[in-house]
């Protein structure tokens, strides 16, 4: 009220001496309008952090001797020859992206999770590596018949001997499966460098790379899986200390280490 009070006062004062002079002046008034605020709000859910995992590396593999199809001979026992047994990995080993304590890459779902690039945990996306080798001082297989026999253990040195015609190596078959890098939706592609084939593994060859996914390629459903098969001869020229006895052979420990930085 006040307001408007002053107003009128104002503007009859303003006619009274416009008439007086004989002038016309347009005069204009302004309307006060109260002022109102707008909220706004979201609810957005979060997805795990992306973390590189390694699984179905540990194993205990058991080698036997093949029959002449499999790259034997018709021998079933040690007679001092070359004797080769061959064995694989009862599991499938796999290099993958996911939450943690995920058992394996998700292949339907693009925010399984997510790497956070910036801010945040501040985890950044990284590549992988896994790395495999024969962690043993000296790699061998080691005899047995109640105690060790040492005329019987050899070293995996890459050497052969006057009664050998084979090297003294492990030799390592991989078969990669199943590696993509691309999520789902957009294609699939296969940026992975990885091992394939047979690698002899003895003292100085030890470490290979058995599969590496660089950071520009890696995205939340990056995986690839191979499978392992091994083979190893026991030099011939050996004489058994316990001959006519059953000798336990036992090889040396395949480690393998995945690698997240630097990559």
């Amino acid at each position: 009220m006040t307001t408007n009070t002053f107003s009128k006062k104002i503007l009859a004062a303003l006619v009274s001496v416009i008439s007086a002079a004989g002038l016309m002046f347009t005069l204009s008034t302004t309307t006060f309008a109260s002022a109102e605020s707008v909220g706004s709000n979201a609810s957005v859910g979060t997805v795990p952090t992306c973390v590189w995992q390694l699984s179905g590396v540990s194993d205990t593999v058991t080698l036997t001797h093949p029959n002449a199809a499999g790259g034997g001979d018709v021998h079933t026992s040690y007679v001092g020859e070359d004797f080769k047994l061959t064995g694989s990995s009862s599991k499938q080993a796999k290099i993958y992206v996911g939450p943690a304590g995920q058992t394996s890459a998700s292949t339907t779902d693009v925010d399984n999770c997510s790497f956070y690039n910036s801010g945040g945990l501040g985890v950044s996306n990284t590549g992988a590596k896994a790395q495999l080798e024969m962690t043993d001082a000296v790699p061998s297989f080691t005899a047995v018949h109640v105690t060790e026999d040492a005329a019987m253990t050899f070293a995996l040195d890459g050497a052969k001997s006057s009664y050998s015609s084979q090297l003294r190596n492990l030799s390592l078959t991989i078969s990669p499966t199943q590696c993509v890098n691309t999520n789902v939706g957009t294609g699939s592609a296969d940026n992975w460098v990885k091992e394939s084939g047979t690698t002899g593994l003895n003292s100085t060859t030890s470490p290979i790379s058995l599969a590496s996914l660089i950071a520009a390629n890696t995205t939340t459903t990056s995986t690839c899986s191979f499978s392992s098969a091994y083979s190893v001869y026991i030099p011939g020229g050996l004489t058994p200390r316990d001959y006519g006895q059953q000798y336990t052979f036992t090889g040396p420990t395949l480690t393998t280490t995945l690698t997240t930085s630097g990559l």
